[in-house]
């Protein structure tokens, strides 16, 4: 079963790179985030946000510098198979 939601406020990155994805067994831990990567703003504190990945498999807790993420405001599709 697939269920599909829409995002009207999002953001990429411009250039790939790595990124702080922390966790409690390992606080240095990092994930590769692509220009392809659909990206949402969960909380933002000292200008790092909080980020939730949302294509491919869906990763919360990405730290990525506010001023390297680019705001759409376009509407997009995205689609869950449950």
């Amino acid at each position: 079963m697939a269920c599909s939601y829409e995002l009207t406020q999002y953001y990429k990155i411009e250039i790939e790179s790595d990124y702080l994805w922390p966790c409690k067994q390992n606080a240095k831990r990092t994930i590769t985030i692509y220009p392809s990567d659909i990206l949402t703003i969960n909380s933002e504190e000292n200008e790092i946000c909080n980020v939730i990945k949302h294509n491919g498999i869906c990763c919360f807790g990405i730290l990525i510098p506010k001023d390297e993420l680019k705001e759409y405001t376009d509407a997009i599709q995205l689609g869950v198979n449950l």
